[in-house]
């Protein structure tokens, strides 16, 4: 997906940059990569939301979102942050993308979610939304740990979003035994175990993008290009987006 307009929003995330300046690299391990590349100092969840919109109603759904969204952002009982609306410019036309923060993680997100339901507002907000759009798809993402957490910017701005699958990691080989002599109850001959990268260090897995891009970031946060590095978590696996 190539550039889009912004429309980003904030709560209280002082110096949450700062933390993200120190950049340690990644030893390959069997962890979950949810453990070795998200950041330990917080506990941030985030959705991402793609709606592809009739073409006809992208100015209705434009002022629909802005009418509703920025109440929830708002509303303290919500543990939630609207980070960013957006509408793409090149790439998937007639395209609304919307990033939003869970303060807290899944069980923020769970609150949310409850809560949401009996919410007639965004029920009532929800029905005339569906009448509007072609398709829609989510992730829950994580955010790399060496990257900055995202912060609004003045504006006018042109954001791009760039989406990259990763290699999935293949499966350690079966050793494949022939039977011992059916006579003499020999034993069971197995061929000598094959050495091979662990999976997390196998060239282009997501172990070894994290640390590449941990050393790479530094060049790329000069003039505040970077905006948020995120893995799926939850949704299509092996997912990385990058916000410029």
């Amino acid at each position: 997906m190539a550039p889009f307009p912004e429309n980003f929003y904030s709560k209280d995330n002082e110096g949450s940059w700062f933390r993200s300046l120190f950049v340690h690299k990644v030893d390959p391990r069997k962890d979950a990569h949810s453990t070795l590349l998200s950041k330990k100092e917080t506990s941030n969840l985030y959705k991402i939301q793609f709606h592809n919109v009739k073409p006809e109603c992208l100015d209705a759904y434009n002022s629909l979102t802005e009418a509703v969204l920025p109440k929830l952002h708002l509303d303290e009982d919500y543990p939630c942050s609207l980070v960013g609306n957006w509408n793409t410019w090149y790439g998937e036309q007639d395209q609304a993308v919307h990033l939003w923060r869970f303060s807290g993680g899944y069980p923020a997100l769970m609150d949310c979610m409850n809560k949401l339901k009996n919410n007639k507002e965004y029920l009532e907000f929800r029905k005339e939304r569906s009448q509007m759009l072609l398709s829609r798809r989510n992730q829950l993402l994580l955010e790399f740990s060496f990257w900055n957490e995202p912060q609004p910017r003045a504006g006018p701005n042109i954001y791009e979003l760039r989406t990259y699958k990763l290699k999935v990691p293949p499966p350690l080989p079966a050793a494949v035994c022939s039977p011992g002599s059916p006579r003499g109850g020999g034993r069971a001959q197995c061929p000598e175990p094959r050495l091979r990268l662990p999976a997390s260090e196998e060239p282009g897995t997501m172990i070894e993008w994290g640390n590449n891009w941990a050393r790479a970031i530094k060049y790329r946060q000069e003039n505040q290009e970077a905006v948020g590095g995120f893995f799926s978590q939850i949704g299509e696996l092996y997912v990385v987006h990058h916000l410029w």
